[in-house]
């Protein structure tokens, strides 16, 4: 393992300040943008210093709901809901795509309490606008970076000092160095945190590590603020420590007691059909059929993949562990070339997949 104790110009690390959401929200303050955060982006901008807002979810609301009936807004090719994009006034399903108006009224009920809740980079661009009008502000998501050099364009502008906030994604979390940059606020790391991805806490980790790491990197003193309603969540605290080598044994003895990687190869297998009966009956035969492998440490499911459906179609998930790929995956090929899938039915394998959705 290398490290870099510290930086290489032998600049400080920025302090870190928890902002826990649950009180904040008591308060007669903004949910999003807690009055910490909003004091500080205050002070460095009559400063003349520059920040950068990191929220990994674009649009500009999670969900579209109905306060009358409760309905919420899906994709009907997709198990997952619409966002609301405000600049379009739009629904999109960031899945596969789908696009339809934001409806006057509710679909289902007729009322017009149609609201939207969350939120994306797309609004808090406009909440921190409204806070500070004079401030001159930049999105950087997939919604905004839209031509060739869009993204090297807003990053020569803000080197530039033409841009005060920095609003933005993942993308703006790696390999930038910008001294002006005494401020980077994490709006909210808990979503991220719960997903159902034995890597979640890994990327969290990553993430707060690095996005933390654009701030103070020149004569200015840096701060990161994190917002969160889970401030002693372990992960977040090793990230605010900077302590990767507890946060490492932490994650490996979690690993290793579920036989996740590194401990056991993962081969993900995915039926997915446009008839959820029939692909699950087949996903679970399969199941069966890999029981019998004595290459395999263990064989978990059929279960519904997180994402159920996808383009109209369901998809169920095996997991398969094993010591070796080479000496099992073979074998595998073959049983599911052997169970000849149906029409309308496909099987895919994927070997240590990165990304468990």
């Amino acid at each position: 393992m290398l490290t870099l104790p510290t930086r290489i110009d032998g600049s400080n690390l920025p302090t870190i300040e928890l902002i826990d959401t649950r009180f904040e929200s008591t308060k007669n303050y903004h949910k999003i943008v807690s009055q910490r955060l909003e004091t500080l982006i205050d002070e460095k901008l009559q400063k003349h210093e520059q920040i950068i807002l990191f929220l990994n979810r674009r649009g500009y609301s999670s969900a579209v709901f109905c306060n009358s009936c409760d309905f919420v807004a899906k994709c009907p090719s997709c198990s997952t809901t619409m966002t609301y994009h405000k600049s379009s006034n739009t629904m999109r399903c960031h899945i596969c795509g789908y696009t339809e108006q934001f409806p006057v009224t509710c679909p289902n009920c007729g009322s017009p309490n149609i609201v939207q809740t969350g939120i994306g980079t797309e609004q808090l661009a406009n909440i921190v606008a409204n806070k500070f009008p004079n401030a001159v502000i930049e999105r950087i998501d997939s919604d905004t970076m839209t031509t060739k050099d869009g993204f090297h364009k807003v990053l020569q502008r803000f080197d530039a000092r033409k841009i005060d906030i920095l609003v933005g994604t993942q993308m703006i979390t790696k390999g930038l160095d910008f001294p002006n940059v005494s401020l980077v606020g994490v709006i909210n790391v808990d979503n991220a945190m719960n997903l159902p991805d034995f890597r979640a806490n890994e990327r969290v980790f990553q993430s707060l590590i690095q996005v933390a790491g654009r701030s103070g990197r020149g004569n200015i003193p840096g701060t990161v603020v994190i917002q969160t309603r889970n401030p002693q969540a372990d992960t977040i605290q090793y990230a605010i420590n900077n302590d990767f080598e507890t946060f490492f044994r932490h994650e490996m003895a979690m690993r290793k007691e579920f036989l996740y990687p590194p401990y056991a190869h993962m081969i993900r297998i995915i039926f997915a059909g446009d008839n959820e009966c029939r692909t699950r009956i087949l996903a679970e035969k399969f199941a069966k059929q890999l029981q019998s492998h004595q290459t395999l440490l263990d064989v978990r499911g059929p279960s519904s993949a997180v994402i159920q459906k996808i383009k109209n179609n369901f998809r169920f998930s095996i997991i398969c562990l094993c010591k070796s790929v080479l000496s099992t995956i073979d074998g595998i090929k073959r049983d599911i070339n052997q169970l000849q899938c149906p029409k309308g039915i496909t099987c895919s394998i994927d070997v240590d997949p990165a990304d468990m959705m």
